[in-house]
């Protein structure tokens, strides 16, 4: 067995976890699998691996392989970590019944259910990209209920809202409220943050005066609350941009504009955004930045132990 003292193993668990919060599939994948085939982990910490390659595996849509690992993740689990699991793996399988649901083209509001129960789970997960394409499939089905049809329009609403089609998600919600008031509260909600990135957009277009930098923020942190991080990035750097913007906001919105990077992905342009955000902004944002720049560095070295694992003495 390949040897790895403790200290090293909850630096690359903890490294992979990170790489799962921001949805890095493929960064998260790439920690654990060499753990696994080195055969390093033992005990309750193999619980904890086999569970991360199966959300990795889950992201990159290697479903069967998911369930191999969530299944031998229950053996090292028990409480909340397992029952955790256990979702995981009714949502595979909800998403199977969908596929056999759908094979054919959604024929009636019972196969639509089982669509539109795959898309949430989806969504729940942050994966619009899926998200939408089961809800796209209900949208072109047949035989849906009124709540049916109301409810895969809010669904693609939010995946709008995600890919930052702000007419395209008010299309859908007035599609939603004229055939159900049944999702009132959270077409409202998804009203609210169509109206603010409005404003920012607007605001935006010729220019950036005083009164308009507090719209275009507000746009910006709800792009990033819809996962539209490309735009909020975009936000963010736009009110840095502003001669108008006070020097006491410089450093938290290089700290925004890092955080963003981290969700593309763009983990050098992120130590850069937050190396500024340690420089320039106010004691709080630099205990931030400097907690997010340790974070990264960390994952470096993750990466580092990883890469001097021998698999061979396996």
């Amino acid at each position: 067995m390949a040897e790895l003292d403790p200290a090293e193993l909850a630096t690359v668990l903890d490294a992979a976890q990170r790489y799962l919060d921001s949805a890095d599939w493929d960064g998260a994948y790439n920690l654990l699998y060499p753990l696994f085939e080195a055969n390093t982990v033992r005990g309750n910490d193999l619980g904890q691996l086999n569970f991360g390659l199966g959300e990795a595996c889950v992201g990159l849509g290697a479903l069967d392989a998911a369930i191999g690992y969530y299944e031998t993740a229950l053996d090292h689990q028990s409480g909340m970590a397992a029952e955790t699991t256990l979702s995981r793996i009714d949502a595979i399988r909800t998403h199977d019944a969908a596929v056999d649901a759908s094979a054919d083209g959604v024929a009636g509001e019972a196969e639509a259910l089982t669509v539109l129960e795959a898309g949430q789970r989806a969504l729940e997960r942050l994966d619009y990209v899926e998200a939408r394409g089961w809800f796209q499939r209900a949208w072109d089905g047949i035989q849906m209920s009124e709540l049916q049809i109301s409810a895969t329009a809010v669904g693609l609403a939010q995946c709008a809202l995600n890919a930052g089609e702000l007419d395209q998600a008010e299309g859908y919600l007035q599609i939603a409220e004229a055939r159900s008031d049944a999702h009132a509260v959270t077409i409202d909600g998804l009203r609210q943050h169509i109206a603010g990135r409005r404003a920012g957009a607007t605001a935006a277009e010729d220019g950036v005066a005083m009164t308009e930098l507090d719209e275009i923020n507000q746009s910006a942190l709800q792009a990033s609350w819809d996962g539209d991080y490309a735009n909020a990035k975009r936000l963010f750097e736009q009110m840095l941009a502003s001669d108008l913007l006070p020097a006491t906001d410089r450093g938290r919105l290089h700290r925004n504009i890092g955080v963003m990077q981290i969700y593309l992905h763009d983990y050098e342009g992120a130590r850069t955004s937050f190396d500024e955000a340690a420089r320039v902004g106010t004691p709080d944002i630099q205990s931030l930045a400097q907690a997010s720049l340790i974070q990264l560095d960390a994952n470096a070295r993750a990466e580092d132990i990883v890469a001097g694992i021998d698999l061979l003495a396996n």
